[in-house]
C-alpha cells in the first residue's frame, strides 16, 4: 500500500496500491481505480473529496485520475516534470489541487494558488511531503532530513533537520486552525511544532525494519465534538428566536415566557444575509434565570441558507477563506460563493453575539425547509436552499468551520427528511457532529399541560434508532449523534407558542 485517505466521519478509509488497486472499508465507498489502464505509471498519493463522495489518485508521471465527485482539474500526463510528483494535496473547496515533485517544484491545478516552491536542481535532499493550510493560501514543503520550508500565509514553527536524520522523515500533518504541525518518520517517531500536540508514537516500539511508515493522518478539523452531549441529561425546555421580543426590534423579551427552563436554544440571526435578534441580550438573561442561575443548558442557532442574489449576500460571498470568488467563473465560483457565505455570515453571527455579551460554547446551524429553488441560489422568503446538494453542503462547511475556528463546537438542526433534500449524504469531515432533531413526538414539556406520549419514547431518538412515522428513515442525519430533541406539540395549545426541547 502506498496511499490512503480517511472518509469525512472518520468511518471509514481507503487504501491504494502501486499498481492502481483501491481498497475500501467501513463507510468508505467504492467508486473506481485505474488498475486496469494504469499501464507503466505507479499511484504514489491519493486524496478524498471533503463529502468522501470521491477521491483522486496520482502518478509519480503526474497523471491524475479522478472518480466519484472529484472534478479532474488538469495533470501533467502530457508533460511529465523531470524530477518525480511525491505528493498531491486538495484545495480547501475541492475545485483545484496541488502537485508535489521531490525537487520541490509545486505544480497548481484549478482554484489552487502557487505562492512558491524550491524546485531547484540535484543534489539536494528530496521533497517528501506537502501540506497546504485550512484556507488554501499558502503551504509547506518537507524534506527527507525533516526541512521544513513555507509559502504564502504558510508558518514556520520549527523543524526536525537539526537532529540529523539520515533522510527518514516521511510526512506532514497540519493542526485544524494551521498553528502547528507534526512529521513523522519511516520508523514511527513522531515530532510537533506550534499548536500540534504529542499523542504519542513508535518511537519505543517501531516496526520491522523491512516496513516504513509513510504517512500521519489528523484525527480531525475544527473543535473535537465530545462523544457524549455537554448539556445536563433528561432536561426539558424551549428555544426562542426574534418572534419572542416585546415587539419589532425591541431589545426586551416579551412577559409571557416560562419560568422554568433546563434548556434552552437561543436564535442569534435569521437567514445568514438578514437581520439579528435585538432581544437576545434578553433571552439569554431569561435562559439563565429560567434555569437556576445555570448556563450550562443554555446554546445558541442561526439559520442557514443558500447565498441569494441581493446585495446582502454579495457581500458575504465574494471574498473569503475560499477566495475572491469574482475572479472564477462557472462552477469554481458558485463554489467559492457558496462557502464563503456560509463561513462569514457565521462569523458575522459571533460577532454578532459577542457585541450583546452572549456567549455558548454549542452553536446550531438550523437547516430546514427542503422546497429548494430552481437554481444556484436561494430565493427567500420561498426558498431557502439552492437546487444543488454539493453547493448547500459547501455553504453548511464554511458556516461550521466559521463556529470551528471560533472555538465552538458546531452542530447541526434539522430532519434527516430534510437534510437529505438539502445537502444530499453530505457528512462534514471530524467526529461524529451533534445533532438537534427536530420532528419528536410530543411528550411532556415544561408546561402544565399533559402530553400525547410517554417521556420513555424519546430513548430511542436519542439513540438515533427511531424512525419518522410513515417513513424507514430514522433520525440520524449528517452522520451525528442526537444530542438535542425538539417536540412537536399536539393539540393541546402551548400557552407560551414555543416548541418544546429536550436534551439527551
Amino acid at each position: 500500500m502506498v496511499a490512503a485517505a480517511v472518509t469525512p466521519d472518520g468511518g471509514g478509509y481507503w487504501m491504494a496500491t502501486v499498481a492502481g488497486d483501491v481498497y475500501h472499508f467501513g463507510d468508505a465507498r467504492f467508486y473506481g481505480s485505474p488498475v486496469h489502464g494504469l499501464g507503466k505509471g505507479r499511484i504514489v498519493s491519493m486524496a478524498a473529496t471533503s463529502d468522501g463522495q470521491g477521491y483522486w489518485l496520482v502518478t509519480a508521471s503526474g497523471n491524475v485520475y479522478n472518480y466519484g465527485d472529484a472534478p479532474f482539474c488538469g495533470s501533467r500526463a502530457a508533460a511529465p516534470p523531470s524530477s518525480p510528483v511525491v505528493a498531491f494535496a486538495p484545495t480547501p473547496d475541492g475545485q483545484g489541487y496541488w502537485l508535489v515533485t521531490a525537487s520541490g517544484l509545486v505544480l497548481n491545478f484549478g482554484d489552487a494558488g502557487h505562492f512558491g516552491s524550491d524546485g531547484r536542481p540535484a543534489p539536494r535532499t528530496p521533497v517528501v511531503a506537502f501540506a497546504p493550510t485550512p484556507n488554501g493560501k499558502g503551504y509547506w514543503l518537507v524534506t527527507a532530513n525533516g526541512g521544513v520550508y513555507n509559502y504564502g500565509d504558510a508558518t514556520f514553527y520549527g523543524s526536525a533537520v537539526h537532529l540529523h536524520f539520515p533522510k527518514t522523515v516521511t510526512d506532514i500533518a497540519v493542526t485544524a486552525d494551521g498553528g502547528g504541525y507534526w512529521l513523522v518518520t519511516a520508523t514511527g517517531r513522531v515530532f510537533h511544532f506550534g499548536d500540534a500536540h504529542y499523542a504519542g508514537s513508535l518511537l519505543h516500539s517501531p516496526p520491522p525494519a523491512s516496513v516504513t511508515v509513510p504517512a500521519i493522518v489528523r484525527s480531525s478539523p475544527g473543535v473535537l465534538a465530545p462523544a457524549r452531549s455537554t448539556f445536563p441529561p433528561g432536561e426539558l425546555g424551549y428555544d426562542l428566536s426574534n418572534f419572542q421580543c416585546a415587539k419589532g426590534s425591541s431589545t426586551s423579551i416579551q412577559a409571557n415566557v416560562p419560568r422554568r427552563s433546563g434548556i434552552a436554544i437561543l436564535q442569534v440571526v435569521g437567514w445568514l444575509d438578514s437581520s439579528f435578534n435585538s432581544c437576545l441580550a434578553s433571552e439569554a438573561a431569561w435562559a439563565q434565570q429560567a434555569a437556576g442561575g445555570s448556563t450550562a443548558g443554555t446554546s445558541l442557532y442561526l439559520f442557514v441558507n443558500s447565498p441569494g442574489e441581493t446585495p446582502a449576500a454579495s457581500v458575504l460571498e465574494q471574498d473569503g477563506p475560499a477566495g475572491i470568488c469574482s475572479a472564477r467563473s462557472g462552477e469554481p465560483q458558485l463554489q467559492c460563493d457558496a462557502y464563503n457565505y456560509g463561513y462569514n455570515g457565521a462569523e458575522n453571527a459571533i460577532n454578532y453575539a459577542n457585541s450583546r455579551g452572549v456567549a455558548a460554547k454549542v452553536w446550531w446551524l438550523d437547516v430546514e425547509n427542503a422546497n429548494l429553488s430552481r437554481n444556484s441560489y436561494s430565493n427567500l422568503p420561498v426558498s431557502y436552499w439552492s437546487d444543488s446538494k454539493k453547493l448547500n453542503a459547501a455553504t453548511i462547511q464554511g458556516a461550521l468551520d466559521a463556529l470551528h475556528k471560533a472555538g465552538i463546537i458546531a452542530g447541526i438542526y434539522s430532519t434527516s427528511l430534510q437534510f437529505a433534500t438539502i445537502a444530499g449524504r453530505y457528512v462534514p469531515p471530524g467526529p461524529a457532529i451533534p445533532l438537534w432533531v427536530a420532528g419528536v413526538p410530543w411528550t411532556r414539556p415544561p408546561y402544565s399541560e399533559t402530553g400525547l406520549y410517554r417521556l420513555s419514547i424519546l430513548a430511542s431518538w436519542c439513540a438515533g434508532t427511531a424512525v419518522y412515522p410513515g417513513t424507514k428513515t430514522t433520525d440520524v442525519f449528517a452522520g451525528g449523534i442526537p444530542w438535542l430533541l425538539q417536540e412537536t406539540p399536539g393539540p393541546e395549545a402551548s400557552p407560551y407558542g414555543l416548541d418544546p426541547d429536550y436534551s439527551c
